[in-house]
């Protein structure tokens, strides 16, 4: 698990790790990424999108995108046939794979949410499925930043209760009521 801040209204990231056994090259995989919270949207386009995310691995073969579900989205990745060892990913754990996401934050948005990476149906360069159920996944939870206005109240807070300490002590220190 990953952890995270935002600034509601603004952009959220998370960056995923994933290797695999040492060697090992991937020829197809499904991905999927979903959030909790309908507050929170994807990046539509650019550094962080799951578009540029695709772009890269379509560079090394075909993959189709699917929207269908809302807080989901499902990536299928095979690699080009054709292309050889080129196409293949190469995944291991002192090299991994990463994928950074971004999230576009609702100004009302003031409670944390989770997202979550996971691979499925992993085939290693002969074709041969190493995973068909959950083969990889991670969470992130991001959580909002308060406002300076709630860092002033918070702060506004701890020096009343200073003083009211403070006046405590004082009085009772000389035998003084309350």
């Amino acid at each position: 698990m990953t952890s995270g801040s935002f600034v509601a209204g603004g952009t959220a990231t998370t960056t995923f790790f994933f290797g695999s056994k040492p060697a090992v090259d991937l020829s197809a995989v499904t991905f999927q990424l979903s959030w909790d919270n309908a507050l929170a949207t994807p990046v539509a386009s650019g550094p962080g999108s799951v578009a540029a995310w695709a772009a890269l691995l379509d560079a090394k073969g075909d993959v189709t995108l699917d929207f269908g579900v809302p807080q989901v989205i499902t990536l299928q990745w095979t690699a080009d046939p054709g292309g050889g060892s080129a196409s293949w990913i190469n995944t291991d754990y002192s090299h991994p794979v990463t994928a950074t996401f971004g999230f576009e934050t609702s100004a009302s948005l003031s409670t944390p949410f989770a997202v979550r990476f996971e691979l499925t149906d992993i085939k290693n360069f002969a074709g041969e499925t190493m995973s068909t159920g959950s083969g990889f996944f991670n969470g992130a939870t991001l959580s909002p930043v308060p406002e300076p206005s709630g860092w002033l109240a918070f702060t506004g807070g701890l020096v009343g209760l200073w003083s009211l300490r403070r006046r405590w002590c004082e009085t009772t220190a000389r035998g003084l009521p309350l």
